[in-house]
């Protein structure tokens, strides 16, 4: 662990980068000094003086630097104490990288695949490395710790663990829109299984986390709400309608809608299905619901992308599980492509284009791939336990 430490706090010596992480450790920072209000304008000008290259970078000019919900404080405000924003950031890295490890172990146990050590390597490699991921990872995205929680509450739901389930989905909020609608369709699939436990424990960890946040200030979901508003107008985040717009000027925008208006409509027709279903059915449509909710025009950022690693371990296993002669090569050598292919584009987009640019194009490749692939292993997931269970013997037995 003090090998991964020093290696993150050397990387960002080596090439600052002033993103999500820094911004909430600095709000949290003169919070913890100075008593200044994350929320408040105080707060910016506090940051300056703490922490100034922050405060010059592109991507904070004049947005607001904490737009968490307060409780988030329970997981960034220790290193808050740190005196030190390099050491901080640069523990709080080993953390993100240690989260993508396990919401890829816990990925793969959803769905038990009897993955091979090359695909191991491969997942990995591609959950650290792939562009998506190492970009939270060197902004310190806390999405990749809400991707986590998700990843938890589902396996905690197919072991009927459901107090853990609820509680899990209550403290993924500390960065919302990553689990939004797969929040809802879990409370929508418990409720038709009548496993109401996941709603008492979901709302009662929710009123925890809301109350430690009145506790330290009372004001906080207004001024939060106001922080929405702000960072909505000053940043810009990536939907549909935004991308579609910086591509056609004049029509743009009404294409983007209706693009995310079709999806939604595709999404509510799975969900209508999924009810009363069992968890192989519920994982595959819990899975497409966060790939096309990247499209549904619910802001987001490139970063919380890393929530489509339990859409991709599901298709490249459900794949490996049926395909027999190129199973053992399928996921490894579909990686390893995703993830050159992917920083091909990254860079060929970043010299000809904007940050927008950049932004607008990424929305799409990966979620329309995993879009395809979901389909295409739709007819194995949705069969019957009987049938699959049947199927994974014969799987076993030819290994």
């Amino acid at each position: 662990m003090f090998g991964l430490v020093w290696a993150n706090l050397r990387f960002g010596k080596l090439f600052p980068i002033y993103g999500d992480f820094l911004a909430q450790w600095a709000a949290l920072r003169v919070y913890v000094t100075e008593g200044i209000q994350p929320y408040s304008p105080e707060a910016w000008a506090a940051a300056a003086r703490l922490l100034p290259g922050l405060t010059q970078s592109p991507a904070f000019q004049g947005a607001p630097l904490f737009h968490q919900p307060f409780y988030a404080l329970v997981v960034t405000l220790p290193f808050a104490l740190l005196s030190d924003p390099l050491l901080a950031q640069a523990i709080w890295m080993v953390i993100l990288e240690a989260g993508l490890v396990f919401t890829v172990v816990g990925s793969v146990n959803s769905i038990q695949w009897q993955i091979r050590p090359s695909a191991w390597f491969a997942l990995l490699l591609f959950s650290l490395l792939g562009m998506y991921s190492f970009s939270a990872l060197v902004s310190g995205n806390i999405g990749i710790i809400s991707a986590l929680l998700g990843v938890a509450a589902l396996n905690a739901l197919r072991f009927e663990r459901d107090e853990l389930a609820g509680l899990a989905l209550a403290f993924a909020t500390i960065q919302p829109e990553v689990l939004l609608l797969l929040t809802v369709l879990i409370l929508g699939w418990t409720a038709t299984q009548r496993r109401f436990r996941v709603w008492l424990w979901f709302f009662a960890g929710l009123f925890f986390l809301v109350g430690i946040g009145l506790l330290f200030y009372t004001q906080w979901p207004v001024e939060y709400l106001r922080t929405l508003v702000k960072y909505a107008d000053q940043i810009p985040l990536t939907t549909p309608a935004e991308s579609f717009r910086a591509w056609w000027p004049g029509v743009g925008r009404p294409l983007g809608w209706l693009f995310s208006g079709f999806f939604a409509l595709v999404l509510l027709g799975e969900w209508f299905q999924v009810r009363g279903k069992d968890f192989r059915w519920f994982l595959w449509t819990a899975s497409l619901t966060l790939v096309i909710g990247q499209w549904l025009g619910i802001p987001t950022t490139i970063e919380n992308f890393v929530v489509l690693l339990l859409p991709l371990v599901l298709v490249l296993g459900t794949l490996d599980q049926r395909v027999e002669r190129s199973g053992a090569w399928l996921a490894p050598v579909s990686l390893l492509l995703l993830l050159v292919g992917l920083w091909i584009m990254f860079f060929q987009t970043l010299s000809g284009g904007s940050v927008s640019d950049l932004k607008s194009s990424f929305l799409f490749p990966l979620p329309f791939i995993l879009l395809v692939g979901l389909y295409w292993v739709r007819w194995w997931c949705v069969r019957q336990p009987r049938l699959y269970l049947e199927d994974l013997k014969e799987y076993e037995t030819r290994r």
